[in-house]
């Protein structure tokens, strides 16, 4: 039979027992080209064309254009074998057979086709339709009421259905069902496990609950969206049976909630009870209410059941068959706080004689109380060892008030060590507040320890700067030796170098190296005159340079203690910002945590620490940075080496401990 450029549009078929608008059947050969099939509606399958009782065949479609047809199955094409053939066939393709058939889809169009059960353009259950040449085919908004808005083959997708996977040759647009997209489907074909199971084992006790979560894929290994519900009484079931008779049921079990249905494919089974007695057991899985062969995608369930936990009650029926039950207490005992245990002789759970045990942090007899962390012996620790250091700084201010005019207190300079002297016996006393339980002891304790860190670093950071400006390197390490030679060999003499934090008004008094006794300005002259003159020279240059130097560091002073005041005001807004957070949650109840087996207060001033103490960090790899210059210089005081030591010391151990409370 050969059709071409042929029309068949606006025709019906009534005859629900013959099907298609055009019926062909038994043995063809038929060749169909550039022709157009539209609006043709059929009682019966295949709106269009009706291909049955398919014993061999040669098809070839070639350009031709199927629209708006209507059928039962097959919106445009329905394609079925003869029985016997398909039965033989279906077990297997013999190469002669193979041969024999020629079927070529090419250059087709199915656009807009419906059906009113499977297929919107196509339904075949034609086994040899794998066989199909296909070429630039489209599959586009067809319609079907149940499965397969574009094509549908029942099984055995890989022989009854061309390629749709080949894209090159087969593009599928907006084929639905009910509005959704539902290109291409078969019958359901298999279930898989969508749970996660370590080692493929459920492990419970007697009485305990497990889900699992089960879905219903076709041969494409889409999940079946049966949107019609057409498989809506598709059942599964579950049961168990000891591993040497899977197949066999056995009676010491109980289970609940295991019987479910797939709703779009999905079927969940919640809180699954499980009554047993410990032993191992097989899952066994059932499909009830459908009678043809679904697969199962995963390997056998173990479901390890175990004896009672110590906190459950072993009960068992007149079946001899366990069940697990979580002791009962008193209804006042604190379900959150605490846990229940069994007493040794209550065999019924009776709530009055098992035991409310609370749990770490809480106590009393329905452990609604909890045990706040007693601080008590760590405060007298620290007072111990904060007071002596107290004191001794306090002792050390004194000396300093009282030899405020001793030169060895003036080259250092009388404010800074005052500075620094504070900041130590700030910092300790933080450590009292260390141990708070509010808002208001963390406030005192963060704020001491930041300032008196803080005054610290500041101090050594400044001082260390200044001795970098005024001193000078060892170049002229000669000229340095030979002054340094003429100024010791007086006698009597106290001799100090003029290094201090002076202001502008005293560098005039201090810019000449101080002298006591019989020393004379005639030891700076030399003897040679040519050397007198060289070194003379370089002498003056020194000092006018000495002059500029002293001033900047004046100036240099200035900034850091107004930098040093805005870090304290800084804190101090830091402080008042999370008060401010403090005071919006309501539940206070929250600010107490559990650590190990007491709760104890949790400051939200913990939150900005670690940007302080990454700031200390800094500082301190810049002091180790500076004095390692600066100690290799002439004319520079012996503590910025102590200040370098103690930086080195510092990034060892930690910039500065917090003491932190476990």
């Amino acid at each position: 039979i050969s059709i071409s450029d042929f029309k068949f549009i606006g025709n019906t078929n009534m005859n629900k027992l013959d099907c298609g608008s055009i019926h062909f059947s038994n043995d063809l050969n038929i060749s169909i080209s550039n022709s157009e099939f539209s609006n043709n509606y059929s009682k019966s399958d295949g709106g269009a064309i009706c291909i049955s009782n398919i014993k061999d065949m040669n098809l070839d479609l070639f350009s031709n254009t199927f629209k708006k047809n209507y059928g039962i199955n097959g919106g445009a094409i329905y394609l079925t074998n003869a029985e016997a053939s398909y039965d033989n066939n279906k077990k297997k393709h013999s190469p002669r057979n193979i041969n024999e058939n020629v079927i070529k889809f090419e250059n087709n169009t199915f656009i807009e086709n419906e059906a009113e059960n499977f297929g919107g353009a196509v339904y075949s259950n034609y086994n040899k339709l794998f066989l199909a040449t296909s070429k630039n085919n489209e599959i586009i908004k067809n319609k079907a009421g149940i499965m397969g808005g574009g094509i549908y083959t029942p099984n055995s997708k890989d022989q009854n259905m061309f390629n749709v996977m080949d894209i090159k040759n087969w593009k599928f647009e907006n084929n639905t069902v009910n509005s959704f997209i539902n290109d291409f489907t078969t019958k359901p074909y298999y279930i898989s496990l969508n749970t996660t199971l370590k080692n493929n084992r459920i492990t419970i006790t007697s009485g305990n609950f497990f889900s699992l979560k089960f879905l219903l894929l076709d041969e494409y290994n889409n999940i079946i969206n049966d949107i019609t519900k057409y498989y809506s009484s598709l059942t599964l079931k579950l049961s168990l049976s000891s591993p040497d008779n899977k197949n066999g049921d056995n009676v010491n079990f109980y289970l609940t909630k295991n019987i479910g249905t797939f709703i779009n494919g999905v079927c969940e089974l919640n809180n699954v009870k499980v009554i047993a007695n410990a032993s191992l057991y097989i899952l066994k899985i059932s499909i009830e209410n459908y009678y043809e062969e679904i697969k199962f995608d995963f390997p056998d369930i173990e479901v390890m059941v175990n004896y009672c936990s110590k906190h459950q009650i072993a009960i068992y029926d007149n079946n001899n068959i366990l069940r697990c039950e979580n002791a009962l207490c008193k209804p006042e005992c604190n379900k959150e706080n605490g846990i229940c245990y069994p007493s040794e002789d209550n065999l019924k759970n009776d709530p009055y004689k098992n035991n409310c045990q609370c749990n770490a942090g809480y106590q009393g007899k329905v452990c609604d109380d909890k045990i706040v962390v007693d601080f008590s012996k760590l405060k007298l620790i620290i007072l111990i060892g904060t007071i002596p250091i107290v004191v001794i700084v306090s002792l050390f201010i004194l000396f300093l008030i009282i030899y405020r005019n001793e030169n060895i207190i003036k080259d250092t300079g009388l404010k800074q060590n005052l500075q620094f002297s504070f900041g130590i016996i700030i910092y300790f006393i933080s450590n009292l507040f260390v141990t708070y339980m509010d808002f208001n002891g963390c406030a005192i304790n963060f704020f001491l320890k930041h300032v008196g860190i803080i005054t610290i670093l500041t101090v050594c950071y400044e001082n260390l700067v200044i001795n970098y400006r005024l001193g000078y390197k060892k170049k002229n390490e000669e000229k340095f030796k030979f002054l340094k030679d003429e100024l010791e060999n007086v006698d009597g003499e106290c001799v100090s170098y003029p290094l201090n934090n002076t202001t502008h008004n005293n560098v005039a008094k201090s810019n000449e190296i101080r002298y006591s006794g019989k020393f004379s300005v005639s030891y700076l002259t030399f003897k040679d005159s040519e050397t007198k003159s060289e070194n003379s020279s370089w002498f003056t240059d020194i000092n006018n340079s000495y002059y500029k130097k002293v001033k900047s560091t004046h100036y240099f002073h200035i900034r850091i203690q107004v930098l040093y005041l805005f870090f304290i005001l800084f804190t101090v807004a830091t402080i008042l910002y999370y008060f401010w957070d403090y005071k919006k949650n309501e539940d206070k109840e929250k600010e107490l945590v559990l650590n190990k087996d007491a709760f104890a207060f949790q400051c939200n001033l913990d939150k900005p620490d670690l940007f302080y103490n990454s700031i200390y960090v800094l500082i301190i790899f810049l002091l180790i940075f500076i004095g390692k210059i600066t100690s290799r210089f002439e004319i520079i005081f012996k503590y910025v080496i102590y200040i370098t030591y103690s930086s080195y010391v510092s990034i060892a151990t930690g910039p500065l401990m917090n003491v932190n409370i476990d």
